[in-house]
């Protein structure tokens, strides 16, 4: 039966049955004129299954998307909607799917994947590990921050030319955050407008926009769907702009950030920090390609020597083994090091792909890895590498 299986991009005329098994694996319900729309919004090209005897039996999507590290762009490919029949999973299809996408990502250039899982361990399997977590903060009416009065003033607008520069100047400064398009926006941000959601941007005493959040107040709660704040000032004006609707709330409403920076202090700003905040890990990410990556990433300046890395990655064959990194003044160098040299002897440091991912994007320290033995290797070139991988402070405020 195994030999039966293809792996191949959707053709147009399974459209509707690519969103059917989606549909019944994420448990929603569409009506036949929203299968029929729903249907029409998929790409050919981003969708791959794999078929059996009895036609497609697991899904994923593979959207082609850039994500900001050390404030640069790389090509990144997002893995979606990853779907199988119930009576065809544990037959090996969806590790087939992921397979081939890896294989799909590298031909295309992307040097990043990220995903969000349905289950951690599962994806560590295949070389995803954890990359970002937010934090979701709740308060009571009485709990609101009351600062002194900004310089700025506050627009309630969800103008997408106030809106997106100010994300891309936040994104810039946040590992593995999107570079959004303006089809995302309009897309996925902005598209729940009539749903009731609403948009507010503050604007400095210069009249520059310097953060924003989009929000819906209903049934005497505020929940802040996506906050923006490029400094301290536009933080405090946008939570006296939330303070603002205390009368909206009454005694027992209550103020929810759904997606707040995991180092969001805004609990150190209130006269009672006994708030309810509960951090949540979010999305994976692997490398796709390791050597491409490592030549584009910005390694921390002034730091100099020669880092060794062995890289194990069964999943994407072309990633394994040693690494020569040879950091100084004009940036580093790359280049792969044959079997048997200084690279994979005793004094290299070795972990897996994943591992690998989360040290480069700054979701844990290589000391952390190190310590918990899941980065092997000398404790000077432990010391070079903690030295020369910046502090990532990673991050995603978007979904797919």
């Amino acid at each position: 039966m195994l030999k039966m299986r293809q792996i191949r991009q959707m053709q147009e005329h399974e459209r509707e049955e690519y969103i059917r098994l989606s549909s019944f694996a994420f448990q929603y319900t569409l009506t036949p004129e929203e299968l029929v729309k729903r249907a029409a919004s998929l790409v050919p090209q981003e969708n791959w299954g794999c078929y059996g005897e009895e036609g497609l039996e697991a899904r994923l999507t593979l959207l082609p998307m850039e994500v900001y590290v050390g404030g640069k762009p790389f090509a990144m490919g997002g893995i979606a909607g990853v779907a199988t029949w119930p009576e065809k999973r544990r037959g090996g299809r969806v590790a087939g799917l992921l397979s081939h996408s890896l294989r799909v990502m590298k031909e295309q250039g992307q040097m990043i994947s990220m995903l969000h899982p349905f289950k951690f361990e599962f994806y560590r399997r295949f070389g995803w590990e954890t990359y970002a977590e937010y934090k979701k903060l709740e308060l009571g009416p009485h709990q609101l921050p009351r600062f002194p009065a900004v310089a700025g003033r506050i627009v309630r607008t969800t103008e997408l030319d106030i809106l997106a520069p100010v994300y891309e100047a936040y994104a810039v400064r946040y590992n593995g955050m999107l570079v959004r398009s303006r089809k995302w926006w309009e897309d996925r941000v902005l598209a729940r407008k009539n749903e009731g959601r609403l948009g507010a941007a503050y604007f400095d005493a210069d009249g520059q926009a310097k953060g924003y959040i989009l929000y819906k107040v209903a049934d005497y709660t505020l929940t802040v769907y996506e906050w923006v704040a490029l400094d301290g000032e536009a933080y405090r004006g946008l939570w006296n702009f939330i303070a603002d609707h205390d009368s909206m709330l009454g005694s027992a409403g209550k103020v929810q950030l759904l997606m707040a920076h995991p180092g969001d202090r805004l609990a150190s700003l209130l006269k009672d920090p006994r708030i309810l905040q509960e951090t949540v890990p979010y999305f994976m990410a692997r490398l796709v390609d390791a050597e491409a990556f490592l030549n584009r990433y910005s390694f921390r300046q002034g730091v100099k020597g020669e880092l060794h890395l062995h890289i194990r990655d069964e999943q994407a064959p072309w990633n394994e083994g040693g690494y020569a990194i040879r950091l100084g003044e004009e940036g580093a160098r790359v280049r792969r090091s044959a079997a048997g040299d200084e690279a994979a002897s005793v004094e290299a440091l070795s972990c897996g792909i994943g591992i690998l991912t989360s040290m480069l994007l700054g979701y844990e320290r290589p000391s952390f890895w190190y310590e918990h033995g899941l980065l092997t290797g000398s404790a000077s070139q432990l010391e070079l590498l903690e030295a020369a991988v910046p502090e990532g402070r990673p991050f995603l405020l978007d979904f797919f």
